[in-house]
């Protein structure tokens, strides 16, 4: 989670561990305005910390970690009598004994997945598939169903208010069972969206960062302080390894899941894959039978999209205004599987070559989706350049993984 970057100059963001790490320890990384990691040898960057800011066995919150890890670094590094340039003095190096720097060594990248639009799904192994069903969904659970989340796709209406045959995202929910709060998160026409956590609304107006039982809640600042905003972005972090950053429009949700937990490699199941490397196995079945990764869109609709709707007695959402699971279902609902030859006049202006955006635009009619669409694929593509996954996984699709 986003840390605080006040007592390491030159930082742009820092980011922690959400729970304690073993011992009750912690780490910091911090970056620069390039996102690039800062090495704490130059100048002031993320080390290992004694303790965390979370309560813990024997551990006062906050306090210990600012008694011994926090007035030492300062002391130490930033005011020490023999300071020279950045970390480098004598006190400075005396504290990096105790204090480690953080570095990439043995590091394994979190594996993104991304929901977008009139949904168009890349799995954690970096399948790309469209599924435009209409009702709630398996989207990403454990094997022994300990880790649930689930997806809410409801049909698409256009501005005149006539409904299309398109579907997109409009709200998800998880949970880490008996071990993290439930969070939702919901589009809703008066704010963009909301954030409910076992079942409460969450008010971000006086904190943008909130802890729960086992998940963070963070939202992030706004670029601008319009008032009109018509954007809203969430990180979700649940301590068992998985996150959801989240960015809320007026037209759908669009989400990039991250699996930072290698242990459940191969252990994951629902609409974004089985998580084990391998993105030619990922339209996997609740009875474990395999689609072809040639299989195409109406077969992928109605014999693995389909089979992951969740029961009633299943279901984690929260109902409001008297709705009920029932009203979110439908089965027989019939999307459009392929692009329309008849492309609204200013498809490559809006869309470009993005074959994604080109059909939310034609299928919906709205060009607001349209770029919501593109925009959220371009987000995803600096995620997969972040982690140096993205010439990889192109490089499997083009082989026909």
């Amino acid at each position: 989670m986003t840390g605080n970057c006040l007592h390491r100059k030159g930082a742009n963001n820092c980011v922690r561990l959400n729970s304690l790490g073993p011992g009750g320890m912690d780490n910091i990384c911090c970056y620069d305005k390039e996102s690039k990691l800062i090495q704490s040898n130059e100048v002031e960057g993320g080390t290992l910390q004694r303790y965390h800011y979370l309560k813990g066995k024997s551990i006062q919150p906050f306090f210990d970690n600012f008694y011994y890890d926090v007035i030492p670094f300062v002391y130490c590094c930033r005011y020490s009598k023999h300071k020279s340039k950045g970390m480098g003095t004598s006190n400075c190096h005396q504290y990096l004994r105790r204090r480690p720097r953080s570095s990439c060594l043995h590091y394994v990248p979190p594996r993104p997945a991304l929901t977008v639009g009139d949904p168009h799904f890349t799995s954690l192994d970096g399948y790309k598939y469209s599924f435009n069903g209409v009702g709630e969904f398996v989207y990403l659970r454990t094997d022994d169903k300990s880790f649930q989340s689930q997806i809410r796709l409801e049909q698409f209406r256009k501005a005149n208010g006539d409904l299309s045959e398109a579907s997109v995202c409009t709200s998800f929910v998880s949970q880490h069972l008996n071990q993290s709060a439930v969070v939702e998160i919901r589009l809703d026409s008066a704010n963009i969206a909301k954030v409910l956590v076992n079942g409460d609304l969450i008010n971000f107006d006086e904190s943008l960062s909130y802890q729960f039982q086992g998940v963070s809640v963070i939202q992030s600042p706004p670029v601008t302080l319009d008032a009109e905003a018509t954007e809203k972005v969430y990180q979700v972090s649940f301590t068992s390894g998985i996150s959801f950053q989240t960015t809320a429009s007026t037209n759908v949700l669009n989400i990039i899941p991250v699996v930072g937990n290698t242990l459940l490699s191969g252990h994951l199941r629902g609409l974004l894959g089985d998580f084990d490397g391998d993105l030619s196995n990922d339209l996997r079945t609740p009875s474990d039978g395999i689609l072809l990764p040639t299989s195409s869109s109406k077969e992928i609709y109605r014999n693995f999209g389909l089979l992951w709707m969740i029961s009633e007695k299943e279901s984690l959402f929260t109902y409001k205004d008297a709705t009920t699971y029932s009203d979110f279902q439908n089965p027989s609902f019939v999307p459009t599987f392929e692009t329309p030859s008849d492309l609204p006049e200013d498809v490559v202006e809006v869309c470009g070559d993005d074959k994604e955006c080109i059909f939310d635009y034609a299928v919906s009619g709205s060009q607001e989706l349209a770029t919501e669409t593109r925009k959220g694929t371009q987000r995803f593509k600096s995620f997969l350049d972040a982690f140096a996954l993205r010439k990889s996984r192109e490089k499997d699709q083009k082989a026909g993984l």
